[in-house]
């Protein structure tokens, strides 16, 4: 990350993955039965559509040197009490890059603007508006807003013009903004099983939060008293780092009943690390997960 962008792109969660023990890494889904439970961004679906920001942070019509991307926490803005108001808009950086390390002024005018809006993309409201005029090189501009907490549709847009007023490039994007809030469930299809028959837990992240799993698990029994440890479930598991983002359900710890388990009381646990999207330390909670279920004759 070159030296402005550094100081203006913040608020996202590190994706982190941890190594496979003599495997390499996996997709999700190589591994986890996934489905969107909660579709958080489906009001921004249907919203008439907007050209969005280039990839690569670079723009068609400018110099090699000058990055261009979004700020604040992508689509989906989540937002509490503690954390504060969050912040989203664009940041321009116009440094030096090996093979371009000079470059020449630029005499831009680059405009900004947050509009609150309805569900069919209607303003109703004017958030702000800022602007950059002409664009030196050694120079780095953040045109970024303020959200409320009060949960709400917006589009945030940005025009560049030269000095004659020709508009060189249009981008925008729609945010939704919404309350956080945790919603982690483990859940079985069913209560009670027979010896043979295949226990599929499925983690339901309903809530905002953003969780870190993995694929080992153990399966304890009920003496009536204690819960103690059995021999079923896995001997040897991949230990891998997963991620669930909010509104989604994944299936990754399904196992057969062996035909000669004793009937009764069984729980499969297993935890997953939960991440306030919000959080800008990116301090995580451990959450024991248990799903309980009957073994029957």
């Amino acid at each position: 990350m070159r030296g402005g962008r550094a100081r203006v792109l913040y608020g996202g969660l590190c994706a982190i993955f941890i190594a496979l023990l003599a495997a390499p890494l996996a997709r999700a889904d190589s591994f986890c039965g996934q489905s969107i439970i909660h579709d958080y961004l489906k009001p921004l679906k249907e919203l008439p559509t907007l050209r969005g920001e280039p990839t690569k942070q670079q723009l068609p019509f400018a110099p090699r040197n000058l990055f261009f991307g979004p700020i604040g926490q992508g689509a989906l803005i989540v937002s509490n009490s503690t954390a504060g108001k969050q912040e989203v808009g664009y940041f321009l950086d116009y440094t030096p890059t090996s093979p371009h390390p000079t470059g020449r002024h630029l005499n831009w005018v680059v405009t900004a603007k947050l509009s609150r809006i309805d569900s069919t993309g209607r303003v109703l409201q004017r958030i702000g508006f800022k602007q950059v005029r002409g664009i030196r090189f050694h120079s780095s501009h953040v045109l970024s807003f303020e959200l409320s907490e009060e949960p709400a549709l917006y589009r945030l847009e940005v025009v560049f013009r030269d000095g004659s007023g020709k508009r060189l490039g249009r981008f925008g994007r729609y945010l939704r903004a919404v309350e956080s809030h945790s919603d982690v469930r483990f859940t079985l299809a069913q209560s009670a099983y027979h010896a043979g028959e295949t226990v599929l837990p499925r983690l339901e992240n309903e809530g905002t939060d953003r969780l870190l799993y993995g694929l080992g698990y153990s399966i304890e029994q009920f003496d009536g008293v204690n819960w103690t440890p059995t021999s079923l479930g896995p001997k040897i598991f991949l230990a891998i780092g997963l991620a669930s983002s909010p509104g989604e359900a994944v299936s990754c710890w399904g196992f057969k009943i062996p035909a000669e388990t004793s009937p009764g009381k069984y729980r499969l646990s297993t935890s997953a690390d939960v991440y306030e999207t919000t959080a800008r330390d990116e301090r995580s909670t451990r959450v024991p997960l248990n799903a309980e279920f009957e073994v029957v004759p």
